[in-house]
């Protein structure tokens, strides 16, 4: 089964293991961009894909679906959510930061909502 993630704004989960020196962290859903006054961990426009029925990999599901508990990674579909024992919410890029968050809801139509349309009539019942 392959579990997928994304980033959430402002958290960086470290995939476990040994940092030799002079390598930069690997962060789950996030690509390091050096720059002249530091490293710059932006969230990736793909999931990280975590295959279970692979044994190296299988041993960081645990870790992963923690972080999804907690709200540092977001489950990129149900089958992840289920898997990590969270309720699945759509996603949607932020275009100006490129982080990953909540997809905004739809606004419902006044005729969902019962509410009346300007003219004073009932939107579901037409005109009274």
């Amino acid at each position: 089964m392959i579990l997928r993630f994304y980033a959430a704004p402002g958290h960086l989960c470290n995939y476990p293991g040994p940092k030799r020196i002079g390598q930069l962290y690997h962060y789950v859903g996030r690509t390091a961009r050096p720059q002249p006054k530091g490293v710059v961990h932006e969230a990736n426009p793909e999931p990280a894909e975590l295959d279970t029925d692979n044994d190296e990999q299988r041993r960081y599901a645990d870790r992963f679906a923690k972080f999804v508990r907690q709200g540092g990674l977001f489950a990129a579909d149900s089958a992840t959510a289920k898997h990590c024992g969270v309720r699945f919410v759509p996603l949607a890029r932020d275009a100006k930061s490129g982080e990953w968050g909540p997809a905004p809801r739809k606004p419902q139509s006044a005729q969902k909502r019962g509410k009346r349309d300007l003219d004073g009539a009932s939107a579901d019942h037409g005109a009274t």
